[in-house]
């Protein structure tokens, strides 16, 4: 940045000359979506705006007359911690840089006061305002502020596959699951309401442990699986779809606990990426 460089690098050594001209030109830089260096004129800018304050603070009382250097280390410290919101790296950082340890107590107030302001008046610091220009949200309300879908477990669900009743046996599911290419099995009770599903997992383990498994109740051999409401967001269901590695999807029930189709680990991403 010109403008800074020529007002920290006098030819003479003396005091800056245009002690505005690094404020307006890291302004116009960075708000015109130019590249420029953020650390240092963000120490200098705020080291200015404290060193005034503390020649304030001295016509109004004599008493801090001489302590301008230390409101210009105060200072540094929120400035940077505000625009980058790192208000542990500024206390720690301009503790090392004074070895002062009267300093530490006003640094860490200011950087607090600081980032608390810099949260309320921009959703974004200095270094990731670039990112969020180009549509990469890395601040903490990222994922509130998604957009919606608008999708439903029950329009992304696909139809049922193999169905066998709670009174069958283990046997039954074994072959419905043969017959269904692996497809889990969803088991119905007397009324048609869902009471569970045998994957090929659950049912594997149980031929694995009991020699008798075919005369075993259908119910011992059940996955633990909690199904969706069709009428449930697709944004809200999709974390439980995938992390369903048992069965590789979940059943989708209507507000009377029917079955009214399968939704698949594939079907559910599949129709997110379609409606966005």
């Amino acid at each position: 940045m010109y403008a800074y460089n020529r007002c920290v690098r006098t030819t003479d050594g003396g005091p800056c000359r245009h002690p505005l001209l690094p404020v307006l030109a890291t302004s116009l830089t960075l708000g015109i979506g130019g590249s420029g260096g953020v650390f240092a004129p963000s120490l200098f800018i705020g080291a200015m705006v404290g060193a005034a304050f503390g020649e304030v603070a001295a016509t109004v009382d004599p008493a801090l007359h001489g302590q301008v250097g230390a409101f210009a280390v105060v200072g540094m410290g929120a400035v940077f911690a505000g625009s980058t919101r790192a208000p542990i790296t500024a206390g720690i950082m301009l503790f090392e840089l004074t070895g002062d340890h009267a300093l530490v107590l006003p640094v860490v107030v200011a950087v607090v006061i600081a980032t608390a302001v810099s949260k309320v008046l921009a959703r974004d610091t200095v270094y990731t305002l670039k990112l969020s220009r180009r549509g990469v949200d890395l601040t903490d309300s990222a994922l509130a502020v998604r957009r919606s879908s608008g999708r439903t477990a029950g329009g992304a669900a696909r139809p049922l596959g193999p169905v066998v009743s709670r009174a069958a046996s283990a046997a039954d599911a074994l072959a419905a699951l043969e017959s269904g290419g692996g497809a889990p099995v969803v088991v119905l009770d007397a009324d048609g309401h869902f009471a569970g599903v045998v994957s090929a997992r659950s049912a594997g383990d149980a031929v694995l442990t009991d020699v008798e498994f075919a005369a075993r109740p259908v119910t011992d051999v059940l996955s633990d699986v909690v199904p969706v409401r069709s009428d449930a967001g697709l944004d809200t269901v999709v974390q439980d779809v995938v992390d369903a590695s048992d069965t590789a999807g979940l059943p989708v029930v209507d507000e009377d606990g029917r079955p009214v189709g399968w939704l698949g680990q594939a079907d559910a991403l599949r129709a997110l990426v379609l409606a966005r």
